[in-house]
């Protein structure tokens, strides 16, 4: 069993460089040379809600992952924190495009599958954020089937545009003023281990850090992260029941 894992690409617009990091991933002869392919959410930097226009914006983009689903692999869609509340919508649009539809499957969280003998957890990674209390407040929030409600029902595509643009923009430059690259990294290397003891599994898959990670620890479990595959130019790759980081 060969499975290639990608998430945090952050696609702003069409064509821009998460574009290319997309393009190349989705062609990379590992990749195609896979059974299952995940995406593991925040692919694109701001897609929310039900709404029609994003395969119509994105189509080009749209159009690398449906391109594995015509190889007729099956494809995963883990919702991340940047990504997410358009399943129903995304499940209309393959219908219409892709023959082999059916192979598509939407996560709006993470989940255990088990490869010989090894238990892994594999999931969008903001749960190895695990001591980050705001964070876990605010994820109820926008995973509420009320605020799915508000942002497909009530927001219009425009209006979320601009909302999202300007949600991005805010939070980095909070991030500069605040972002310390190692006390980060051994913050999420504790919450990872923590993570790993709560699921009760040896190797967890993830991304959202932009860290990229390949921690082994004491015990012999596992925590691996493709980081920001746009500046560090990594997925990863599990083979069997090992998993390690490629070059995309």
């Amino acid at each position: 069993m060969r499975i290639a894992f990608i998430s945090d690409i952050h696609i702003k617009k069409p064509g821009d460089k998460g574009s290319q990091c997309l393009e190349r991933f989705c062609e990379n002869e590992l990749v195609l040379n896979s059974e299952e392919i995940y995406f593991l959410g925040d692919i694109f930097d701001f897609l929310v809600g039900e709404h029609s226009e994003h395969f119509e914006y994105y189509s080009k983009e749209f159009g690398f992952i449906t391109s594995l689903l015509s190889l007729e692999k099956k494809v995963y869609f883990i919702q991340g924190n940047h990504d997410f509340h358009f399943q129903k919508t995304f499940l209309e649009f393959l219908k219409k495009n892709v023959k082999h539809y059916s192979n598509f499957i939407f996560l709006e969280n993470g989940h255990e599958r088990t490869f010989k003998k090894k238990k892994v957890y594999i999931c969008h990674g903001d749960e190895v954020d695990f001591y980050n209390k705001a964070f876990k407040r605010w994820k109820k929030i926008y995973t509420a089937s009320w605020f799915n409600y508000l942002v497909s029902k009530i927001f219009s595509y425009k209006f979320l545009i601009k909302l999202g643009s300007w949600a991005s923009q805010n939070s980095k430059n909070r991030g500069k003023k605040t972002f310390d690259y190692e006390l980060m990294k051994e913050k999420y290397i504790r919450g990872a281990k923590a993570l790993l003891g709560q699921k009760k599994v040896d190797i967890i898959i993830a991304g959202h850090t932009h860290i990229l990670e390949n921690q082994t620890y004491d015990d012999g479990r596992q925590y691996i992260n493709n980081g920001h595959p746009v500046k560090d130019n990594k997925f990863i790759l599990l083979e069997d029941d090992s998993v390690s980081l490629k070059s995309l």
